[in-house]
């Protein structure tokens, strides 16, 4: 069926798009805890810089097209399938 196969193509290049890097994984991964750490805390858990830890943020709302709460509700949503409602 070719929309199927469409379908199969896009959520593959979606997926392709969203590769995170290991790093950008552990910043969302803190960002969407249900302790919600702050950018300044993530850098102090990951021994970076509070500007490194913005372009990792960056970067990533880029890859999901999202930033803030829409970012942290579509990762959710993507990996453990909980709807985020504000």
């Amino acid at each position: 069926n070719m929309t199927m196969e469409k379908l199969r193509h896009n959520n593959r290049k979606t997926q392709e798009l969203r590769r995170l890097s290991r790093t950008e994984s552990e910043v969302l991964e803190l960002l969407s805890s249900p302790r919600g750490y702050s950018h300044k805390e993530i850098a102090s858990k990951l021994y970076r810089s509070t500007a490194t830890i913005n372009t990792h943020v960056r970067n990533i709302s880029k890859k999901y097209g999202r930033s803030g709460n829409g970012l942290v509700s579509t990762y959710l949503h993507e990996k453990h399938g909980i709807i985020y409602y504000e």
